[in-house]
């Protein structure tokens, strides 16, 4: 899975940690799913899609 978190967090200047924190969850979970050895919950997903205010779709792409 391709995500646009790193993209979207620059945008927004939130840091790793002031992000994971919003989503309640650690720096290093955080750290995990952008750089893809993750797959983030759906909550997760949905969490983040509403910190940034963009679609599920615009953050997150399935590998072809």
């Amino acid at each position: 899975m391709i995500n646009r978190i790193k993209e979207y967090r620059k945008i927004n200047n939130f840091s790793q940690q002031k992000l994971a924190s919003i989503l309640n969850i650690s720096r290093q979970t955080l750290s995990n799913i952008k750089n893809q050895k993750q797959v983030p919950s759906l909550i997760i997903g949905l969490k983040l899609s509403r910190v940034f205010s963009v679609d599920v779709n615009g953050l997150f792409q399935l590998k072809p």
